[in-house]
């Protein structure tokens, strides 16, 4: 383990949204491959599953200490830094005062933007990041005026996911995975069920699953899929159960009101499931309407349920939908393309770092 480099990876939470899940995949692929990561977050979560032999560290003062005293004790004992999401800022200046190098992974896009007009010092820590990486160009040209340094663009990677058959039930299922708060749109896709034709809404069934994040969002879903009658709000399941539910469905559903390029989707496409998504973030990058998923211009309910509408009177849509999806996934989304450019990145960091300090 002496010749591996240290890796110490700084995560505000350990939950399983996406940015958190995309993080475990990473620790997992670079660990296999040569690294030494550490993982340290301030409490524990059910991620830590999803780390099998990875040593994890809890400090409960991690990101709330004004001196960065944890992240100082524990920064000095490693060659690199990878600081994951843009809660992470504090990584990055005490990054400075220890002198090691930090990549900070960034996967906020619009989040960011408003993150940055409440905490002042996430512009200046955006200027002295030794590397910045983030999913989409979307999201790196939110942060490029920043930097007088490139930012590293790299897709998401996840391991592949067995391709799963189209449902067989009367109904389509339609499966929607996100935490239940208005930046994740259900509103809007309920909005879209409404004005659906009355033989449309007979034909499909719709399964919302997600943790409320925002309890009178939440209640206000509740009470409006009741009315609705074919929409059924599971709440919070085990990631394992979350993709079954996606691999039950026929289509996905991402109504985002803002994303970067959300996991979920990744998920679905792996599987070769066709996808109906507002066009937010870097999804655009990646989907071509009616090619490998279906767009709606962002917020748009009545294009989203025109777009669910096609989908289901034409079984050969979301066939060939689905398998190009399935297409997109290979090509570009897997764990280990993610994986290398990330380490090329990481190893880049840290050698340039060694030159300019020597």
């Amino acid at each position: 383990m002496s010749d591996r480099r240290r890796l110490l990876i700084v995560s505000h939470e350990m939950t399983l949204s996406g940015a958190p899940i995309q993080l475990a995949y990473l620790v997992m692929w670079l660990r296999e491959h040569g690294w030494h990561p550490v993982v340290v977050a301030p409490e524990a979560g059910p991620l830590e599953a999803k780390l099998p032999g990875v040593e994890i560290i809890y400090e409960s003062q991690l990101l709330i200490d004004p001196a960065y005293g944890a992240l100082r004790r524990l920064i000095p004992q490693f060659d690199c830094v990878l600081a994951n999401t843009i809660a992470t800022w504090e990584a990055v200046q005490a990054c400075q005062f220890e002198r090691v190098p930090v990549v900070w992974y960034i996967h906020e896009t619009q989040v960011g933007v408003q993150l940055m007009q409440i905490i002042h010092m996430i512009e200046p820590s955006l200027a002295v990041a030794d590397a910045i990486v983030t999913p989409t160009q979307t999201t790196a040209r939110v942060y490029a005026p920043f930097r007088n340094r490139s930012i590293d663009v790299i897709a998401y990677g996840i391991p592949p996911l067995a391709a799963a058959p189209t449902a067989t039930s009367e109904k389509l299922r339609f499966a929607v995975v996100a935490t239940y708060e208005a930046r994740k749109g259900q509103d809007l896709l309920l909005d879209a069920i409404e004005k659906l034709p009355g033989d449309v809404r007979a034909r499909c069934v719709f399964q919302l699953v997600g943790r409320a994040l925002e309890e009178a969002f939440s209640e206000s879903l509740a009470g409006r899929a009741h009315a609705l009658g074919n929409v059924q709000l599971l709440g919070s399941l085990g990631h394992e159960q979350a993709l079954q539910t996606i691999r039950e469905s026929d289509v996905l559903v991402c109504p985002s009101r803002d994303e970067t390029m959300p996991i979920v989707l990744l998920e679905a496409m792996s599987m070769g499931k066709p996808s109906v998504s507002f066009d937010v973030g870097g999804i655009h990058e990646w989907i071509v309407d009616r090619v490998n998923g279906m767009l709606a211009p962002a917020q748009d309910t009545t294009a989203l349920g025109s777009a669910i509408e096609r989908l289901v009177w034409e079984p050969d849509l979301r066939r060939n939908v689905g398998a190009a999806a399935r297409a997109t996934f290979e090509q570009h989304f897997t764990i280990g393309r993610c994986g290398q450019q990330f380490a090329n990145v990481i190893a880049r960091t840290i050698d340039s770092y060694g030159r300019a300090q020597s």
